[in-house]
């Protein structure tokens, strides 16, 4: 099934999508599991508590997900991708540019066995992964994942940046380098100076 929200708004609202709200969010919702579903050219689709399988999302500005579980999904020419409690398994992220972070996962969130080609990330913030925690024990891995010819403008030229923030009192955050570079795989990606990473 193919769910386009801006050529066939119709078919989109029977199955499923509800109407944007003020803020231009368009939710979806039709049961806890959804396969070989795409979904094309939304502005912000947000999803919750569904698992996803064998879908595709693209020309979208934002797909936000939370509580979900994302497994051999493809996304393409989609400029973010937020991920609050969700795990993305076997995902293919391809021909997305961003004008910061693209990928975000908070807590509790993993992306496993992902490949990013052709992730372009602008911005002093513009990382192919971005994961912001509350508690350093909460940080999970980015496990065997692939980079293939992306490129990022990041502050300091690295392809993922994972950080927890300190009480709200403090108003600091502290890097956290625990992210498994060493099972992923980085092939010709550089940063907008032009250094290979």
């Amino acid at each position: 099934m193919i769910i386009d929200y801006k050529n066939n708004r119709e078919l989109a609202l029977e199955n499923g999508v509800k109407p944007e709200n003020t803020l231009g969010e368009v939710y979806f919702s039709q049961g806890k599991v959804v396969t070989d579903t795409t979904f094309r050219n939304f502005g912000h689709l947000c999803v919750e508590n569904t698992i996803f399988e064998n879908c595709t999302f693209e020309n979208c500005q934002t797909v936000s997900f939370e509580s979900c579980q994302i497994k051999n999904c493809n996304f393409k020419n989609v400029c973010t991708v937020n991920g609050a409690r969700t795990n993305f398994y076997g995902c293919l992220f391809k021909e997305c540019c961003s004008d910061g972070p693209f990928l975000t996962i908070d807590s509790h969130g993993q992306a496993k066995g992902c490949t990013f080609e052709t992730i372009t990330a602008l911005g002093d913030q513009g990382y192919v992964i971005w994961s912001g925690y509350g508690k350093k024990h909460e940080v999970e891995m980015v496990v065997d994942c692939k980079f293939i010819d992306c490129q990022v403008e990041s502050e300091d030229n690295e392809l993922c940046h994972c950080y927890y923030f300190k009480p709200l009192s403090s108003f600091r955050t502290v890097r956290v380098d625990n992210l498994d570079y060493e099972s992923c795989h980085f092939d010709n990606c550089t940063t907008i100076a032009g250094e290979t990473i």
